[in-house]
Parts: structure tokens; C-alpha cells; sequence
């Protein structure tokens, strides 16, 4: 599987189980690895790899959306987009705090995107 289709993976010993997002669904792929520390450390390196953006690489910050092309409710709407990106962010980085599970997680940006 592709590194950025894999959504989580669980540390247990030396047994990782990675949740992949494959064929339009979850897969679960289990393999074993030497140490409890490589799990840990290869679950780190794939929560990096899902919240890596190379707008920030660049320059250091998420660029500034202009919007002055824009008038009325178009920039509603660009504004209410900006708004539901942002707070998928913010849930993404609850998952990494493991306040939410995936499935918390998967659901509550679905509802975010439905709206739009």
C-alpha cells in the first residue's frame, strides 16, 4: 500500500496493524516489526507523512487566500470553505492527540465536507 492511503496504526509489542484506505474502504494490513520502539517510531513518521503540506514547507506558513477577485456571496463561500478545512485540521490534530478515534475522526470530516 501507498504511504499516504494509510489513515492509523496501531502499536501492540512488536505487532503494527496499519489501517489503509484502500479500494474506497478501510483495510487493515498486519505485519511485525523487530521492536516495540520501531512501531512507536514508524507510527510517528506515518502521522508526519498525513500532515505533511508543501505550502508550509515553502514558506514557513499556510499562504494567505486572496480573495479580492471575489464579490458577495462567493466569498461566503470561500470564507465558510476556509472555515470547514481549518476545523478538519483541528480534528486531525485531535486524532493525533487521541482524542478521537479514526472512525470519530473519519465521520465528523465527512459531515464537514457534506457541507459544503
Amino acid at each position: 500500500f501507498l504511504l499516504e492511503d494509510c489513515r492509523d496504526i496501531q502499536v501492540s509489542g512488536t505487532t503494527c496493524t496499519a489501517v489503509v484506505n484502500q479500494k474506497g474502504g478501510f483495510t487493515n494490513h498486519q505485519f511485525s516489526v523487530s521492536a516495540e520502539a520501531v512501531g512507536v517510531l514508524l507510527k510517528k513518521v506515518i502521522q508526519n507523512i498525513q500532515a505533511f503540506d508543501s505550502g508550509k514547507i515553502k514558506t514557513g506558513l499556510q499562504p494567505a487566500a486572496d480573495y479580492s477577485k471575489f464579490e458577495g456571496s462567493a466569498v461566503d463561500w470561500l470564507l465558510m470553505r476556509d472555515e470547514v478545512m481549518h476545523t478538519i485540521d483541528l480534528l486531525y490534530e485531535k486524532f493525533n492527540e487521541g482524542k478521537l478515534s479514526l472512525l470519530e475522526y473519519e465521520e465528523k470530516k465527512q459531515q464537514l465536507l457534506d457541507r459544503l
